[in-house]
């Protein structure tokens, strides 16, 4: 096997959260038992209640993408999200989604950012219920 063949190989494999080898096939499969005709989307990083509350320039909402993650991420799909009734996915551009409250205030989610792993807000309480980590 040429070196390029390992590495390109390698990006179809991600540690998961419990330290545990998988590929991404396997994670999207599990995700679409879930979710059978959903719109994947994932968000690069780790599947803590941190990273899924919006920073205070994330004007757009949480920002997830649509496609094949290369890296360590939480996925979920367009209508897992949409079917909370308190969160919505918009497709903000290309394959960009940002994740907003339907009718809350996003400035209150962002302003729990330095405490969220300690006293997280509800919508990141229900993100992480929605999200499978890779």
């Amino acid at each position: 096997m040429k070196k390029i063949d390992i590495i390109l190989s390698l990006q179809y494999y991600l540690i998961s959260a419990d330290g545990i080898l998988i590929s991404i096939d396997t994670a999207i499969k599990k995700l679409k038992k879930l979710q059978p005709h959903g719109t994947i989307i994932y968000r690069y990083g780790s599947h803590t209640y941190y990273n899924l509350t919006p920073r205070n320039t994330d004007l757009d909402g949480l920002s997830f993408f649509a496609g094949i993650p290369t890296a360590k991420c939480v996925l979920t799909t367009v209508e897992w999200v949409r079917s909370t009734g308190t969160l919505y996915a918009n497709n903000n551009h290309g394959n960009h989604y940002g994740i907003l409250p339907v009718k809350g205030d996003l400035k209150a989610w962002m302003a729990t950012k330095n405490t969220a792993n300690t006293n997280p807000h509800e919508y990141s309480i229900t993100l992480k219920n929605i999200t499978i980590p890779i």
